[in-house]
């Protein structure tokens, strides 16, 4: 294999181990009580580890053992659902993330319906030389957009107001606008005015955009987990502060030295002193 076809598939399959370690990640971090909505951010990634490795089987199979059309359609048609489902539960992720819920059965429902129509659809087009072309379109344009609106989510949102979410809304834009440069290079080549560079030496970047984006959603979840933390902590002390604020017994805590640390307002039924003055 040439450089540019070796650079091609290594990309593809490095994209796709990170985005797959990053779904695992996510869907193991999201517990069924807490970080529920973290499962719509597993899910996307999940598909977007799908297409990288469909499409490097795609184009593995394509240089070594090229395929009939039977083959190409199924291969491309499962590359193409997993592109579009991956857009959409990117968005729904960002969405989910940022109101803290998860959506229903029947919306996302309604996301796979949709990606396996269009998908389905796109694969059919790209079956005719003429139309190929679309299939290009599709993915750079469906993956720009999505990766942009989710970073403008995660960004106006004031839960990105901490370093890890400004920094993913900035990545995830950052990943937004690299696809927007694949449907520019798509555009360009099907008006035959192709840039003098080769687009399997950019999609190497992949690789880098998905590690940055990995490392700091990592981040955000665990930067989740400590402020859930401190906040149950803090609901902890505000309810056993009113249960001994309004205990009719005496709550009283002493140091070492029996210095009197706390006295419980019950303090002046008990002993007629204020808790100030004991």
């Amino acid at each position: 294999m040439s450089l540019q076809t070796t650079l091609n598939l290594l990309a593809l399959v490095l994209s796709g181990g990170m985005a797959a370690l990053l779904a695992a990640v996510l869907w193991f971090y999201a517990s069924p009580t807490a970080h529920t909505h973290y499962r719509h951010w597993a899910a996307a990634w999940a598909s977007h580890a799908a297409y990288y490795l469909l499409g490097a089987l795609s184009f593995g199979l394509g240089t070594l053992a090229p395929l009939g059309p039977a083959g190409r359609f199924a291969l491309s048609g499962a590359t193409q659902v997993a592109s579009v489902l991956g857009a959409l539960l990117l968005v729904i992720g960002a969405v989910g993330y940022v109101e803290r819920r998860r959506f229903t059965a029947r919306a996302l429902g309604t996301a796979v319906l949709v990606a396996v129509v269009l998908g389905l659809g796109v694969a059919a087009l790209s079956q005719v030389p003429e139309w190929r072309v679309v299939r290009q379109l599709t993915r750079a344009l469906l993956s720009a957009a999505s990766f942009l609106l989710a970073g403008g989510i995660v960004l106006r949102h004031r839960r990105a107001r901490g370093r890890p979410g400004r920094l993913l809304g900035l990545t995830m834009a950052g990943f937004g606008l690299v696809h927007l440069h694949y449907f520019a290079y798509a555009v360009l080549s099907a008006m035959d005015a192709r840039p003098p560079y080769s687009l399997g030496h950019v999609t190497i970047f992949d690789v880098a955009w998905i590690t940055a984006i990995v490392t700091t959603m990592i981040a955000l979840a665990f930067a989740d987990e400590q402020e859930e933390a401190a906040a149950k902590l803090r609901r902890q002390e505000s309810e056993f502060r009113q249960m001994i604020e309004n205990s009719s017994d005496l709550v009283m805590i002493l140091d070492r030295d029996l210095s009197l640390r706390y006295a419980s307002p019950s303090c002046a039924r008990v002993l007629g002193w204020e808790p100030a003055l004991v």
